[in-house]
């Protein structure tokens, strides 16, 4: 989370554990800096909002992980969203938005997102939806015999692409069975480094929706 901001020509402010845990100091930080962007664990900034909700309102957009982000919830965020209506930020005028990531530790964390304000189909508006692969990151929802399964059907998350970690240090027996060689990247368009890419089997249960978002059912092991 670190380069996100930089690259893009960003300020990145780190926020220390006494300003985390207090809602009254945050809130004047965010407000007096002019923080565009709050990444945070959507239970934190339910307790924040509960206590303050100047603190956790002065973000412009806000980036969730780590847990469900039930969608009764972020509508409630969408609502007060609109009641500020359009915003200013450092890259212009926009309205408020949640976005929920998803990704393990060994895919670099973030491997898909779903947006409140772009996904608006009934069927991706449920609790555990995960929603699409980001750019460099492809999700396969495979059966016990690695192959794709029927959009609808529940299966097994495995994440391609440049995300994916080169194993866990010093473990080779686990790294060989968390880590295997991607059956499927030769069927992918041009352009893209083929040689020895792996899968990383998440153990996490899933199906594709209609509408192309994922749908979590269960951790895995």
């Amino acid at each position: 989370m670190i380069y996100p901001a930089l690259v893009s020509g960003g300020s990145l402010h780190i926020i220390n554990e006494e300003r985390a845990d207090g809602w009254r100091e945050a809130g004047e930080y965010f407000e007096r800096e002019g923080i565009d962007y709050l990444k945070i664990v959507p239970s934190h900034l339910k307790g924040w909002r509960a206590r303050r909700r100047e603190a956790s309102d002065a973000a412009k957009e806000t980036g969730g992980g780590g847990e469900a982000s039930p969608w009764d919830w972020v509508e409630g965020w969408e609502k007060a969203g609109e009641e500020r209506g359009v915003v200013e930020t450092r890259r212009g005028r926009s309205r408020f938005e949640i976005v929920n990531h998803y990704g393990p530790t060994e895919t670099t964390v973030g491997s898909s997102d779903i947006r409140s304000e772009r996904e608006k189909e009934a069927s991706s508006r449920c609790d555990d939806a995960l929603g699409r692969a980001l750019g460099n990151s492809r999700m396969y929802v495979l059966d016990e015999e690695m192959e794709p399964v029927p959009r609808g059907v529940a299966g097994e998350l495995f994440i391609g692409g440049a995300g994916v970690g080169r194993g866990y240090l010093g473990r080779a027996e686990l790294t060989a069975d968390r880590f295997v060689p991607n059956p499927y990247a030769a069927d992918r368009e041009e352009g893209w480094d083929d040689v020895g890419e792996r899968l990383y089997r998440t153990g996490d249960r899933v199906r594709y929706l209609e509408d192309g978002n994922l749908e979590f059912f269960g951790a895995g092991g």
